[in-house]
């Protein structure tokens, strides 16, 4: 009993992590696709486009982490993180979930 118990405990701590991240690339392909439809002109859309999201999303990702390697971007982003830090209920959140994030990437980084 103590084993199977222990099994479904495992399945457990393996699959919330997944289904909750998979949850939020949906959202946030989602969220991305439904601005674009929104702030991009409907000559540009003429057509319903469900994959624009991921694509913008993808190249949002790597224009942002592209601009944050340079001296200015890193000072704007320590700008923001140091302003978004400061207010409380949203400085709570962004911090717990950038050492979350802070955590994994540099484990991910050990991997190499």
């Amino acid at each position: 009993m103590k084993k199977l118990q222990r099994s479904f405990i495992t399945g457990v701590l393996v699959l919330v992590p997944l289904f909750i991240t998979l949850n939020i690339f949906r959202w946030f392909i989602a969220a991305v696709d439904e601005m674009a439809k929104i702030y991009l002109p409907s000559f540009i859309l003429k057509l319903d486009f469900p994959g624009l999201g991921l694509l913008i999303a993808l190249v949002l990702i790597l224009l942002i982490g592209v601009l944050a390697q340079n001296f200015a971007g890193e000072w704007l982003l320590n700008l923001l993180d140091t302003f978004l830090r400061r207010i409380k209920f949203v400085g709570g959140i962004y911090g717990a979930i950038r050492k979350f994030l802070e955590t994994i990437f540099t484990t991910y980084r050990d991997w190499e």
